[in-house]
């Protein structure tokens, strides 16, 4: 069976499961989803290969997620994403991710205590290309009634299957913080992060901020429950040395916005509109560009 087969096939599944099971309240949370989108510039930045070529490209998803209190005041959770993309054109930029994650949090007081781990197996072009491992510690919280605060250490080891020498250990710490409003429908997000890379081909080493920020606004006139999110992001990444290629250590500079609505439309379906805009300054012409993606999926969740 094909993927897109098996994927028509889960919509039709959990819709009818959705019928029998409207008034059964389970632990279990899936959604599965199917869309098309633009991209101006086919890019896979994990190995700085950029087309400079948009192409048209079916998208594909599937999640599960399955919670369990442990006690009184401890969950744990699992889960399982899936992600496929066909390009129309560009066959061998064809991506297709694989997510399995575990989780725990457990309430002390005001604050909850997170600890995930999460394992991703990557394919391009239908090839195995990266596996990569994340463990991620967190504490978070509502300080008052409409503030809520987060900060997390999360560790990543990335081993790619045909470049060796991109292989790398990151360390990125994180604080986000949201204030909602509109009976917390609605919030107002903030986040810094700092990353440090180290790789086997020191020339791809680097130290990033990233500063961002999101808005999330009702937009019931649209239809009951829908939102819409707006995004704007900064990242200033510095290679520690130099390029064979330019001589120098890299520096690039991105900035990127990004805008999204979710609009249900009933039984359990909703569309989602999405634009993404981002532009990268840098001393090395190569990584020197710019992108722009648009897309609609329909989601069903469950």
């Amino acid at each position: 069976m094909s993927p897109i087969a098996a994927i028509v096939l889960g919509f039709m599944a959990l819709a009818t499961a959705s019928a029998v099971h409207a008034e059964d309240r389970r632990p279990l949370s899936v959604e599965v989803k199917a869309g098309a989108k633009y991209d101006s510039n086919v890019s896979i930045e994990q190995v700085d290969v950029i087309t400079r070529h948009g192409d048209l490209a079916l998208t594909l998803g599937a999640s599960a997620k399955y919670r369990a209190k442990a006690s009184g005041s401890t969950e744990l959770t699992a889960g399982y994403d899936f992600d496929q993309t066909f390009y129309a054109d560009l066959t061998d930029y064809n991506l297709q991710m694989h997510q399995f994650s575990v989780g725990s949090s457990t309430r002390v007081g005001k604050a909850n205590l997170g600890a995930d781990y999460r394992l991703f197996h990557i394919r391009l072009g239908g090839q195995p290309f990266l596996d990569m491992q994340l463990a991620s510690p967190s504490v978070s919280g509502f300080v008052s009634k409409n503030t809520f605060l987060r900060a997390s250490y999360a560790y990543f080891h990335k081993a790619f299957v045909t470049a060796n020498r991109l292989d790398a250990n990151t360390h990125e710490v994180e604080a986000n913080a949201y204030y909602f409003f509109m009976r917390k429908r609605g919030f107002l997000g903030m986040a810094v992060r700092y990353a440090h890379e180290t790789t086997v081909d020191l020339s791809r080493a680097y130290d990033s901020v990233q500063l961002s920020g999101m808005l999330q606004l009702p937009i019931d006139a649209v239809a009951k429950g829908s939102k819409l999110r707006l995004g704007i992001a900064y990242r200033d990444r510095h290679y520690r040395y130099p390029a064979p290629l330019i001589g120098a250590a890299r520096r690039e500079k991105r900035y990127s916005f990004t805008a999204s609505a979710d609009i249900p439309v009933g039984h359990g379906f909703s569309l989602k509109p999405e634009f993404r805009a981002s532009d990268q300054h840098s001393n090395d012409p190569y990584t020197d560009y710019t992108d722009g993606m648009s897309s609609l999926s329909l989601v069903y969740r469950y």
